[in-house]
């Protein structure tokens, strides 16, 4: 079959909830779109997997997605990974449209990686900045998830897309704001890392003072090995379920079964200023929120009353914050509940969004179509 766009990813899931469920679920409402990911146990439809591969056999991934793309005789190629950059550059020169989606702001992410020693950081920096101005020079057009990240790019060519809530997966019939039909107390959900504060969580979780039993539940993968380990050895004495990664549809059930949504990612230079796609799902679902007490994620919040802001490396905060969400009367979490939901629902809605990724997909023809008419 011949398609009009290919999404590559050699990094995110088959089902990754920017790539799938927003970008491509919403063009395909006016384009053949394929979707070329890593292979996985979720069948989608118009989507090729390719074997993950390891090391040095990780070139070969390289070369499935080129062909795979290649073949698909798409005429514009949406990729989302850095890595992929001389894919795309190839597809370039084969006379294909090139789309760069930055989720995030990859060179400045590269300076907060712990396993890499300062030099090292300082060289892939360099690297990634060198690459990232030849993306804003060569491509056609650059698709960025912040403001912030989209300063790195020339501003003729880029767009800024935000990570909002998809609407239509929250409300009053999908969703239970309920808190006593909720199974669970607490819920964290994302890729379960230090930095993203799991460690301190659990710990609070271990200081909250109650005549009952807690119950939270963790969905989402975890990052390694060794913090696996630190995890199971701090979750012994509390009452914790790890889910793994879970489908879109299971892991809104749990959500809709949990009271209080936790999002207390550490102060790193790339998560003060990230547009946290968690916080809107959570303020959509009209959970009862903790969160990172970052100035851009308060400004985010508005005047909605179901959100405690914390700091996210103090674990008395943190428990002192559980704490007082688990006191909140069934009768205030509803009321709160309705009043994020329509908050969230007006302002933070992807559907917005989606209607300016398909301006950038509009002009990108209108340009294409111009420069045929010229040749002739």
């Amino acid at each position: 079959m011949t398609y009009d766009v290919a999404h590559l990813t050699i990094l995110h899931e088959i089902d990754d909830n920017r790539i799938f469920h927003k970008e491509v679920q919403s063009l395909r409402k006016l384009y053949k779109v394929l979707l070329v990911a890593p292979e996985s146990n979720i069948e989608i439809s118009d989507s090729i997997s390719f074997k993950k591969r390891r090391g040095i056999k990780r070139a070969l991934a390289h070369i499935d997605i080129l062909r795979l793309a290649y073949k698909s005789k798409a005429q514009i190629i949406h990729y989302h990974d850095p890595e992929l950059f001389f894919v795309a550059g190839i597809l370039k020169l084969c006379q294909r449209t090139i789309i760069f989606d930055s989720h995030e702001d990859v060179p400045q992410d590269m300076l907060n990686k712990p396993y890499l020693n300062s030099l090292l950081r300082i060289v892939f920096y360099t690297a990634l900045i060198g690459i990232t101005k030849i993306i804003g020079l060569w491509f056609d057009a650059i698709i960025c998830a912040t403001e912030e990240i989209a300063s790195r790019f020339p501003a003729h060519k880029t767009t800024v897309v935000k990570n909002f809530a998809r609407g239509s997966e929250f409300s009053s019939d999908t969703i239970n704001i309920n808190p006593l039909e909720m199974e669970y107390d607490f819920i964290y959900v994302g890729t379960i890392s230090e930095d993203r504060g799991i460690l301190q969580i659990l710990e609070s979780l271990s200081k909250i003072k109650s005549n009952r039993k807690i119950k939270s539940i963790v969905v989402g993968p975890i990052h390694s090995s060794s913090l696996e380990r630190k995890i199971k050895e701090m979750s012994k004495d509390i009452d914790v379920t790890f889910t793994g990664s879970l489908s879109r549809r299971k892991l809104l059930s749990f959500l809709s079964a949990s009271k209080i949504a936790m999002v207390t990612l550490h102060p790193t230079s790339t998560y003060i200023e990230s547009l946290p796609v968690k916080l809107f799902e959570y303020m959509m679902a009209g959970r009862h929120i903790i969160a990172s007490n970052f100035s851009k994620w308060k400004s985010i919040a508005g005047e909605i009353d179901n959100i405690e802001f914390v700091d996210p490396l103090d674990t008395d905060v943190i428990a002192n914050a559980m704490q007082n969400g688990l006191k909140i009367t069934s009768n205030e979490y509803s009321a709160n509940a309705r009043k994020s939901m329509q908050f969230a629902q007006a302002n933070y809605s992807w559907e917005s969004q989606a209607a300016i990724l398909f301006e950038v997909y509009r002009r990108l023809n209108r340009e294409k179509n111009s420069h045929s008419e010229s040749v002739r």
